[in-house]
């Protein structure tokens, strides 16, 4: 007996993982298409094939389904192992194309959710919280890539925190956003952005700005 109560709690969580994601597939390609004030419970639920109710019970409302979406990337499995290489750089040259890389190779999951987050909290102030939860992480692991850069170097003069704002420049959401928007492949993000990166950090390792 115990047996079978297993094996049907086990159903019905898988069943509730499907519809959980099947909400948030639903409420990303909305917000990503008309934006987060623009789009209403019902379109998601729609979208979902649900009802509300099932939304508000699996995730809450609006606000919820941001910090979902944060808590599906956040953790998720190419942003945990994109920059995973980067310790095996000997000199400042490998580290970067290692470093623009992996960036690249996250965007291409997560940029499109990044935006919907950055679009939510500049729609309302509260969800703010959630883009700093999205936001904190990767700037943290900039600033440790910055420490390695700089150890690389070998230029004890170097500002480690200017170079890890340098790196937020070159590989923060904005730029890679703007890039999209013009037209640019991903191939053609990661290149510019390669080249434009090991530029600005010569000109570091020159001299401080």
């Amino acid at each position: 007996m115990s047996s079978n109560r297993t094996y049907t709690s086990r159903v019905r969580t898988e069943a509730a993982g499907r519809t959980r994601d099947a909400i948030l597939d639903a409420a990303e390609q909305l917000f990503g298409r008309q934006g987060y004030g623009a789009t209403r419970l019902p379109q998601i639920a729609a979208g979902a094939g649900v009802v509300v109710n099932t939304i508000y019970a699996s995730i809450g409302g609006k606000p919820e389904l941001i910090d979902a979406i944060v808590d599906r990337y956040v953790s998720h499995e190419v942003v945990l192992t994109a920059l995973a290489d980067i310790d095996t750089a000997t000199t400042v040259d490998d580290l970067l194309v290692l470093l623009v890389a992996g960036v690249r190779r996250s965007y291409e999951v997560t940029l499109r959710p990044a935006r919907i987050v950055i679009d939510a909290a500049h729609t309302d102030p509260a969800l703010e919280p959630a883009l700093d939860r999205m936001t904190t992480p990767f700037r943290e692991r900039l600033e440790r890539i910055a420490d390695r850069c700089a150890d690389l170097t070998d230029d004890r003069s170097l500002d480690q925190d200017v170079l890890a704002q340098v790196f937020w420049f070159y590989l923060g959401y904005s730029a890679w956003h703007e890039m999209g928007e013009l037209g640019w492949s991903w191939e053609t993000r990661e290149r510019w952005t390669a080249r434009r990166l090991a530029d600005a950090v010569a000109d570091l390792v020159d001299g401080p700005l």
